[in-house]
C-alpha cells in the first residue's frame, strides 16, 4: 500500500510539474507577444488559449487604397470578463508597419509589445498597399488572459485601386461604397466611392430611424473615383446610414458620429 501512494504522489507530482511548465510557457510567450496564428497561415488560432467569444476584434480603415500608398488601420480587441489582450495582425500581400507603441514587428506580421489591460484595447498599424491593383487581406487573431480564450477577427478585404490620373487604366471597372474614414467620426469624415460609367449618382445620409439628414451627391459623373466629406456639426451622436445609388448599383454602410 505504501509503494502504491508513493506512486500516486509522483504521478501527482510530474502532472502538477507538466501544468506549472505549461503556465509558464504560457505566461512567458504571451506577453511578448507571438505571430504566426492568424488565417493567413493557420487554421489552428492559438495554442495558449481555448477558442471563444469572451474575447472579439475589428478593423476600422478604408475598404480601398490607392497601389502603393500608405494608410492608418485600428484593431480594436474587446473582451468580457477579466484578463489581459493580445494580438496578431497580418496582410496577404501588402506591408505593415508599427503606428503605436503597443505593437511591434515580428517576422512580418505585428503583435503587441505587453499584455494590454485596458479595454477595449486599441492597436494602430500602418498598411502599404502593393504596386499592382487587385485585393489583399487584413487577418487578426486575438486572445484574453494566460489561459483564457482567443478568436478571429472578422477578415478586412481591401480593394488595391489605380490611383486616380496616375498609369493608362485610370477608370475602375466597378461601382463600389468605402467605409467612411475615420469611422467613429467627430464631425467630419470622408466617403470614397468608385463609379465604373458615365451615371446619375445620388449619395443620401440618413438616421437610424430612416430620415434623410443630408444628401451630399445627386447629379451625373463620369468614371472615377471620387471622395466627399459629411460634417455632423448639426447633429446628434449615433449611428447613421449612407446610400449610393448609381448606374443600377447601390450599397449602404453604416457610419457613427461620437461627440
Amino acid at each position: 500500500m505504501k509503494k502504491v501512494i508513493n506512486t500516486r504522489n509522483i504521478a501527482i507530482a510530474v502532472v502538477a510539474l507538466f501544468l506549472v511548465s505549461s503556465l509558464s510557457y504560457m505566461v512567458t510567450a504571451y506577453p511578448t507577444g507571438r505571430t504566426g496564428c492568424t488565417k493567413k497561415t493557420t487554421t489552428a488560432g492559438c495554442s495558449c488559449h481555448t477558442f471563444g467569444t469572451a474575447v472579439t476584434a475589428v478593423f476600422t480603415g478604408p475598404d480601398s487604397v490607392n497601389a502603393g500608398a500608405t494608410v492608418i488601420y485600428t484593431l480594436t480587441v474587446t473582451r468580457t470578463g477579466s484578463g489581459n489582450m493580445g494580438c496578431d495582425i497580418a496582410a496577404q500581400i501588402g506591408a505593415l508597419a508599427i503606428d503605436s507603441s503597443n505593437l511591434k514587428l515580428q517576422s512580418g506580421e505585428l503583435t503587441h509589445t505587453s499584455a494590454q489591460t485596458s479595454n477595449p484595447a486599441i492597436f494602430r498599424f500602418k498598411y502599404t498597399a502593393p504596386a499592382t491593383p487587385g485585393k489583399d487581406t487584413l487577418y487578426a487573431t486575438v486572445a484574453r488572459g494566460y489561459s483564457g480564450n482567443w478568436n478571429w477577427a472578422p477578415n478586412k478585404i481591401l480593394v488595391i485601386k489605380t490611383p486616380t490620373g496616375v498609369g493608362n487604366n485610370t477608370t475602375p471597372v466597378y461601382y463600389s461604397l468605402d467605409q467612411n474614414f475615420p469611422n467613429p467620426f467627430n464631425p467630419v469624415t470622408k466617403i470614397s466611392y468608385d463609379v465604373a460609367s458615365l451615371s446619375k449618382v445620388t449619395l443620401t445620409v440618413f438616421d437610424i430611424l430612416g430620415n434623410k439628414v443630408a444628401t451630399l451627391v445627386d447629379k451625373k459623373q463620369e468614371a472615377g473615383s471620387y471622395t466627399v466629406d459629411f460634417s455632423g456639426t448639426n447633429l446628434s451622436s449615433g449611428m447613421y446610414l449612407y446610400k449610393i445609388e448609381a448606374g443600377g448599383f447601390t450599397a449602404v454602410k453604416k457610419m457613427t458620429l461620437v461627440k
